[in-house]
């Protein structure tokens, strides 16, 4: 028995996809915009935390896991930025290799 909202025959379940590949040029430039987007956020509030914390150095108060978690996400705010780069890397050799083939035929 059919659904109501399904006009096709029974046997024809991708019929209506596209049969066109992904367009990963249009994917790309908005992955890097997040990822340095999500860079600038996970670097500022480290920063943040580190400087609320009221710990570090020597001192004797403040919170350490604030300070360690702060910490972490600096850290963790320079592999995004190289993520970040080798999508900009690899989306430039994409299109060159690409032009590159195109050309020659």
């Amino acid at each position: 028995m059919r659904s109501r909202t399904s006009s096709r025959p029974l046997g024809t379940v991708g019929a209506n996809r596209t049969t066109e590949p992904c367009q990963t040029s249009d994917t790309l430039p908005m992955m890097l915009s997040r990822a340095v987007i999500l860079d600038t956020l996970c670097f500022f509030a480290g920063w943040s935390l580190v400087f609320v914390s009221g710990h570090g150095g020597n001192s004797t108060g403040g919170s350490e896991i604030v300070w360690q978690i702060g910490g972490i996400m600096v850290y963790a705010s320079v592999a995004i930025l190289v993520f970040a780069a080798l999508i900009a890397v690899g989306s430039v050799l994409r299109s060159s290799v690409s032009r590159l083939h195109h050309s020659q035929y």
